[in-house]
């Protein structure tokens, strides 16, 4: 049994490190590909919890998850936003945004739809439970876990959160990788009018900039940066969230989530958006609250498993109708339909790869609609639980 916080800190560490050597080596494996590295954490972390490896009476150790669920989240995102420069983002143009924001308006009416169809099956706290789910939906894992934090979700709840994160996203990815046929392709924009003269100006403008990017490795002055800015972000984030009000809707840790990511998505107005490795370092932060987060968790307290795999077919079907009626509406061409409902589903680490499959030389669009998702998806998503609460 682990009972320091050091001890608890160090397990976690070394136990994420297994996971990703593993799957890093063995990646090209179905199992790996299916089931994804944030998967096997929070199984195996949950598991650990289960069967009593860590001391929840010691004071040591429940410090230390303190700390990382109160310190480290708000760290993570600045460290991670401040990668996110709206000011890129704007050169997709209106109508690639609009298609983003036409997928997050259909997951939302999609979650509120299952949420009524379902609700006397989902527990008591499924508004939040569902909120925060919502969060990797539109957005990444990030959004997902700032919005849990910011809810209260913890523990045998979150596992709902992943369970959705994991069978939702491999289900709809899959679908869309079906579908990205020249057939098809051909298909859809016949049917739907599409006008896809833009796609191939846009992608020449953003293409030019990310050459622009320097891509060698950071020295320790730039690191150090890096850490400087990230912690007193969360220092800063600390100060005045502990001078805001709070109520029923508005806790001290929703005041974290949402100040830190605007102060993240500030400066990634600034000089510090070109700090290297801090997607890279904030992941570290991200899967450690992961794992913190499943420390908490009970498997067997987990019944309602089911019910949540049913709620992500419903809203699924839901956002589907609701790209389709968009691309009939606007006229959006297969290749965007895919990456706006990829980009908030599966966020900037799969929307480039949707887009890669209809040409590789869209894969920035990806990268910028990804983006966007981590930029408003908490936002979002927080204002969705809150409907959730009211229904």
């Amino acid at each position: 049994m682990i009972t320091t916080g050091f001890g608890y800190i160090s397990f976690l560490l070394i136990f994420m490190a297994i996971v990703f050597i593993i799957t890093d080596k063995y990646g090209h494996l179905k199992l790996f590909q299916v089931f994804p590295a944030i998967l096997w954490i929070f199984v195996g972390m949950s598991l650990f919890a289960t069967f009593g490896l860590f001391d929840g009476n010691s004071d040591s150790l429940n410090g230390a998850r303190s700390m990382i669920s109160k310190d480290f989240l708000p760290l993570m995102l600045c460290m991670f936003l401040l990668t996110c420069d709206v000011r890129q983002v704007l050169k997709l143009g209106p109508r690639m945004i609009l298609a983003f924001f036409c997928g997050t308006i259909s997951i939302c009416i999609g979650f509120i739809v299952a949420f009524i169809v379902l609700k006397k099956w989902l527990p008591d706290f499924a508004w939040a439970i569902c909120g925060a789910g919502a969060g990797t939906f539109i957005g990444d894992t990030l959004n997902m876990n700032a919005a849990a934090a910011a809810l209260g979700v913890t523990g045998s709840d979150f596992a709902y959160c992943v369970l959705m994160d994991t069978f939702g996203y491999t289900i709809w990815f899959a679908f869309l990788l079906s579908t990205c046929s020249h057939a098809m392709t051909t298909w859809f924009n016949k049917k739907m009018k599409a006008d896809t003269s833009v796609l191939e100006e846009i992608a020449a403008r953003i293409g030019k900039e990310q050459e622009k990017k320097d891509n060698t490795a950071p020295n320790f002055t730039e690191l150090l940066t890096l850490a400087a800015v990230a912690f007193a972000g969360a220092w800063i984030t600390h100060f005045i969230s502990s001078k805001m009000p709070t109520n029923s809707f508005m806790s001290i840790s929703t005041w974290r989530v949402l100040i830190s990511s605007l102060i993240g998505i500030s400066l990634g107005m600034t000089r510090f958006h070109h700090l290297k490795s801090a997607a890279t370092v904030a992941n570290v932060f991200l899967y450690l609250s992961l794992a913190n987060t499943a420390s908490w968790s009970n498997l067997k307290e987990c019944t309602g498993a089911p019910v949540f795999i049913i709620f992500c077919f419903i809203f699924l079907f839901v956002h589907l109708i609701g790209m389709l009626l968009a691309s009939k509406i606007f006229k959006f061409d297969l290749f965007t339909a895919h990456v706006a409902s990829m980009a908030n589903i599966g966020g900037v680490s799969s929307a480039p790869i949707i887009a890669a499959q209809h040409n590789p030389n869209y894969i920035s669009f990806g990268v910028l609609m990804g983006f966007i998702g981590n930029i408003v998806g908490t936002y979002v998503v927080l204002i969705l639980a809150q409907i959730l609460r009211v229904l």
